[in-house]
């Protein structure tokens, strides 16, 4: 049980709301605001370690919104996730530039909603969370630039479990693809002696002209042991042959959702956003200062206490099969 992580739902229509409190609420404590300055005046005394957030809504909509609460300084590092049914690229990268981490569309899908609500909330530095929300816009990018993109896979999953990942390739060469020349989609990391996606898939229709895309599912199987594992796709030519744009390598974490790993995890927050805090106040003191010298030697030694603390906790997490973070 999470219950004293802060999740903040922000939406106007109620069924959305009563949909994310029947998913969340019995893990999470949750608040909700039905519009954004509603939202903007709850946060700072509820902090929230998540925000789930609404693009369209009355008054200050959501990329407004998001913007306002990344320029307030005790909630510039929460995590912000947009919920809504835009779908388009230039609309979702629109959410990344006004602050969000990551995006996830109505109809909610509960097993993609939990997966990304773990991982988000199991990232425990700001540059963790950076890092996963550089991924995104990578595959976004490669949506609009380049032969090969991704959707997002499971950002968590359960030690040996299955998922068909969707993968589309665009053939921006002049030859035809065709499965009797041995065009096919591939898994680059880890290579093909890992258990990790192995597979080769074939093309799933007759043919690919130039300039026209293809969907490949690509079966996607966690390793047996917990841990974080990175993942990408490229396309391979008579088995052998990689070619293309190779897609951005993402970070899922395979572990147990045990009772025990859910009070771990909880800890690691915790932890987390006590060490977040710490570096926050470091970074606002003047170093030139000699006045504040004891104090910022006080906060360093705090922080190297901290991080020795989730080190020690994330170890303890892989040796009972939990995901680290």
């Amino acid at each position: 049980m999470h219950r004293q992580t802060h999740i903040l739902i922000v939406d106007d229509h109620p069924t959305n709301v009563a949909v994310l409190e029947e998913i969340l609420g019995e893990h999470y404590t949750l608040k909700t605001a039905s519009c954004g300055e509603e939202a903007l005046a709850i946060a700072p005394d509820f902090q929230p370690a998540l925000i789930l957030l609404d693009i369209m809504m009355p008054g200050i909509g959501g990329y407004e919104t998001c913007r306002q609460l990344r320029a307030h300084p005790t909630l510039r590092h929460t995590k912000i996730i947009m919920v809504s049914a835009r779908a388009l690229v230039s609309e979702r990268l629109q959410g990344y530039e006004a602050g969000a981490h990551d995006y996830i569309t109505k109809p909610f899908d509960e097993e993609e909603l939990m997966a990304k609500v773990r991982v988000y909330l199991r990232l425990t530095s700001l540059e963790e969370v950076e890092q996963l929300t550089s991924n995104v816009l990578a595959l976004l990018s490669h949506e609009t630039r380049t032969p090969l993109n991704g959707m997002l896979p499971p950002l968590q999953m359960l030690p040996g479990s299955i998922a068909n990942v969707s993968v589309a390739a665009m053939n921006k060469g002049s030859t035809i693809w065709i499965p009797a020349s041995g065009y096919r989609l591939g898994s680059q990391a880890p290579q093909d002696s890992m258990t990790w996606g192995r597979n080769r898939v074939e093309l799933p229709i007759t043919s690919v002209d130039p300039e026209n895309r293809v969907n490949f599912q690509f079966p996607v199987t966690a390793p047996s042991a917990a841990g974080s594992y990175k993942f990408s796709w490229r396309m391979v030519h008579e088995l052998v042959t990689w070619f293309g744009a190779t897609s951005a390598a993402l970070t899922i974490s395979v572990g147990s959702d045990s009772p025990l790993c859910q009070q771990l995890h909880a800890q690691d927050v915790s932890l987390a956003s006590q060490l977040n805090d710490v570096r926050d106040e470091l970074a606002s003191l003047d170093r030139n200062d000699p006045s504040t010298r004891a104090a910022a030697a006080r906060l360093a030694a705090q922080a190297s206490a901290l991080q020795q603390q989730i080190s020690a906790l994330e170890a303890q997490q892989l040796a009972n099969g939990c995901a680290p973070g």
